[in-house]
């Protein structure tokens, strides 16, 4: 099963719809936290100067190994390889069987988002 199936969305039709529905499905942000590489903090700091967490507090690298999935270099036409570790517990857990890297990515960093947006909610303490 892959995220359009799970979610019965696209994410060429609204892509914050689709991600935050995924990540709602798979047990909401909290589920994630361990898997996100990046304290809360550094994710405010990050998100204040780029809502997309593309910074050097938060480098996409990292996120990357947080998916526990490896592109082979230069290599385009392959799928890429699930080298285990990361999210795929989570991913598995819900029947996922086929996810991009940077679908994986998607999933943290809108999870992340969330995260940041639980936290500053009205009635919430800022950690």
């Amino acid at each position: 099963m892959d995220l359009r199936e799970l979610t019965g969305l696209s994410d060429l039709d609204d892509f914050k719809l689709f991600y935050r529905t995924a990540v709602n499905k798979m047990g909401g942000p909290e589920r994630f936290r361990t898997y996100i590489p990046f304290t809360i903090e550094t994710l405010r700091q990050s998100y204040e100067k780029d809502p997309h967490f593309n910074t050097s507090l938060t480098p996409i690298r990292v996120w990357d190994s947080a998916t526990g999935i490896k592109v082979p270099v230069g290599q385009t036409t392959l799928p890429p390889i699930a080298i285990g570790g990361g999210i795929w517990p989570l991913l598995s857990a819900h029947g996922i069987t086929s996810i991009a890297q940077s679908q994986a990515v998607c999933l943290l960093k809108t999870a992340a988002k969330m995260l940041l947006e639980a936290k500053t909610a009205p009635g919430t303490a800022r950690t």
